[in-house]
């Protein structure tokens, strides 16, 4: 479950585009406060706004030191973003917003590619206004006029278009612009309106649909991707939890004399153990000891549920005989003669059917690739195999510390540890468990009585109660006790010490 969040996340944070964030150090002088928009926004941060579309959402445009002014873009970083008299517009009153110079339009797209009159080639992005100033032309005379900007200042700004209609606020920003090309014209020199501005425009709009296109594509490949990741993460995770179950190894110890492998304990029944298979096989490893076996109902006296074959699958590296699928419900105990004449076939472990044939299809629509979809499915499976290849590694390193782990049986509890043997004599007594008490010797003072008997008043006379019988293993009865005597003359030995 952990991994499956990680994966999604890292998923989403790669493929989702990423935020907006420009900004601009720049403080404009109180004289140019009719360059910012209604938003309070400085021309410099709606240049780093707008200059941040073709840079990945951030920009910065920074304050300029003494006797500097803001270039044009390189060969190398050229970009339909840069290359268009809005930016340089904005650029520009940015720069004289701080009393510095600026640089003619001739020279800031010197080397530009391509550029966009009086049109701004992108989408307006959210968060901002472009002044209808920026829209003025500047190919005339080759550079900005801060004043003809001022006299324009309450023009229409364009915005970022609304969710509901994006034709309105197209409208509304090509309204703005004829608006002040009308003033310009009233205002100041004429100037030719580039034919290329409604192409521009046409192009923004595609160019707009066409990211929102991409991003989207981004996304449902790095799902996919993910999906196809967690699929593969799943399957590895099944193999080694298998393996790992699979990896200690269980093994079944010799019999000893007159010694039988009984059926498991409670707590160690299990499907496995609890089979027909398991026991026939148990039960042919005591015969060919030359030892008996119990009774399938003794076995399985602890086992709460039986089979008839063996429950789970074959492990690879074994085949097992035909003779081990007997039926015992009937006979209830391994028949070693039908077992030998049986020649069926073994059953081993199922060989692999081989990976599916992957089908092929011919379509006639969508003709190219689709290079969102598979940048995301990119992206996402990148991320994905990154965090499986860390997976495996963990479960190697595991996998490694556990191999060859051998769990001994142990004698005592182990269920196919045969019973302790204990001797059993005729009478069915078994050892005794204290040292018989010593007989009776003359000549061995320890066996005398505790206390002589009186009798009368002959201090002579003695009777010795016998000791108790003793049991020896060997000699069932080893000694005859000797008779009580009793000593009527005096001067004659009684068996008692002397007085």
């Amino acid at each position: 479950m952990v991994w499956s969040i990680i994966v999604t996340l890292t998923i989403l944070l790669v493929s989702l585009p990423q935020a907006t964030s420009q900004s601009s150090g720049v403080t404009c002088m109180a004289s140019f406060s009719w360059a910012s928009n209604s938003l309070k926004q400085s021309p410099c941060l709606v240049a780093a706004y707008l200059l941040g579309t073709c840079s990945g959402g951030a920009h910065e445009v920074p304050p300029l030191p003494d006797n500097k002014h803001y270039v044009g873009p390189t060969t190398a970083t050229a970009d339909a973003c840069q290359c268009n008299t809005v930016v340089y517009s904005l650029m520009s009153a940015c720069g004289e917003c701080q009393n510095r110079t600026i640089s003619g339009w001739g020279e800031w797209s010197a080397n530009c590619p391509h550029v966009d009159i009086n049109v701004f080639p992108g989408e307006i992005p959210a968060g901002t206004r472009v002044p209808g100033w920026a829209y003025l032309d500047v190919k005339a005379n080759d550079a900005f006029d801060d004043n003809l900007a001022k006299a324009n200042a309450n023009s229409t700004e364009s915005a970022a278009p609304q969710p509901t209609s994006s034709s309105s606020t197209s409208s509304s920003r090509h309204s703005a612009t004829s608006s002040v090309r009308a003033s310009s014209t009233s205002s100041a020199t004429p100037s030719p309106i580039s034919t290329s501005a409604p192409t521009a425009t046409n192009a923004s709009s595609s160019s707009a649909t066409s990211d929102n296109s991409h991003r989207i594509d981004q996304i449902i490949g790095g799902t996919i991707g993910g999906v196809f990741a967690l699929g593969i993460l799943g399957f590895i995770w099944l193999y080694f939890f298998r393996k790992r179950r699979d990896s200690v190894v269980f093994t079944v110890p010799p019999l000893g004399e007159e010694q039988v492998y009984r059926g498991p304990d409670p707590t160690a029944a299990n499907s496995c153990r609890c089979s027909m298979v398991f026991y026939a096989m148990v039960s042919t490893c005591a015969a060919c000891q030359g030892q008996s076996w119990v009774t399938w109902s003794s076995y399985n006296a602890n086992c709460t549920n039986v089979y008839v074959g063996f429950p789970q699958g074959i492990p690879a590296g074994t085949a097992v005989p035909n003779y081990a699928y007997q039926n015992f419900t009937r006979t209830d105990k391994f028949d070693i003669t039908i077992a030998q004449g049986d020649t069926g076939p073994e059953s081993v472990a199922p060989s692999g059917t081989g990976t599916p044939r992957a089908s092929q299809s011919s379509g006639g629509g969508g003709g190219g690739t689709n290079a969102g979809a598979i940048a995301g499915g990119v992206v996402g499976g990148v991320v994905g195999l990154g965090i499986i290849a860390g997976v495996v590694f963990w479960l190697l390193r595991r996998r490694n510390a556990q191999r060859n782990t051998v769990v001994p049986v142990n004698p005592s509890s182990d269920p196919l540890t045969p019973p302790p043997m204990s001797y059993v004599g005729g009478s069915n007594m078994d050892y005794p468990t204290t040292p018989p008490p010593k007989l009776y010797d003359p000549s061995d003072p320890s066996t005398f009585p505790s206390s002589p008997a009186n009798s009368g008043s002959n201090v002579y006379t003695t009777t010795s109660s016998p000791p108790p019988l003793a049991y020896h293993p060997q000699q069932p009865l080893l000694h005859q006790m000797p008779q009580p005597q009793t000593m009527n003359h005096a001067g004659h030995y009684s068996g008692a010490p002397e007085v």
